[in-house]
């Protein structure tokens, strides 16, 4: 790779970061209630310190990802405790119950995962996909559900689940192949015909 290839891979990888967690993280709640700029001051030193910890993390774990095989559900999870628990270590006292919750840390890895995948870095398509509002309402049909304030495995399963029932009525290979399908033409540009 040249220098100025690593440089647009960098490029890149920054962004899919940076996207990542402003879409796990913007509007979920994570953070701890603030009451006057003190606090507020206090709190964005502490998403920034957040962001590095988690960035670093995603970094590390996909690797996993990247090495052509498939990733079980069970390691997933695995590698889902793992980002919360990282979070929980270097950051609790920034966090609303001390913790980021299972359906924001899988939001996050799992949209990173989708860019990687979408770029040709992951070979291998994801285990999951990323879950949102519209996936798990409407297309699930979990209704009462919202991925901002799941933090039990069982939920997030059941997800996973239904979706891969889906995935195999409509034939579309991988959660992460079907997740795409349901996306496409959601946003964007338009496509030439």
């Amino acid at each position: 790779m040249t220098q100025t290839q690593q440089q647009q891979w960098d490029f890149l990888v920054d962004v899919f970061l940076s996207n990542s967690l402003s879409g796990a993280l913007g509007h979920s709640g994570t953070y701890v209630k603030t009451r006057n700029k003190d606090e507020e001051k206090w709190l964005n030193k502490g998403k920034e310190k957040l962001y590095r910890v988690l960035k670093a993390a995603l970094c590390e774990l996909t690797a996993m990802y990247s090495t052509g095989s498939s990733v079980t559900t069970e390691e997933h999870m695995e590698s889902l405790q793992r980002l919360k628990q990282c979070a929980k270590d270097s950051c609790a006292e920034f966090l609303r119950d001390g913790e980021l919750r299972l359906g924001v840390a899988a939001k996050l890895l799992n949209l990173f995962l989708k860019f990687f995948w979408c770029v040709g870095r992951i070979t291998t398509p994801p285990p999951h996909c990323p879950f949102d509002r519209r996936l798990i309402q409407e297309r699930l049909g979990f209704t009462e559900d919202d991925w901002t304030k799941v933090d039990d495995a069982a939920t997030y399963l059941k997800w996973v689940r239904k979706a891969e029932k889906l995935r195999d009525e409509e034939n579309r290979g991988s959660l992460a192949e079907w997740e795409l399908y349901a996306w496409s033409g959601k946003a964007g540009c338009p496509h030439a015909e």
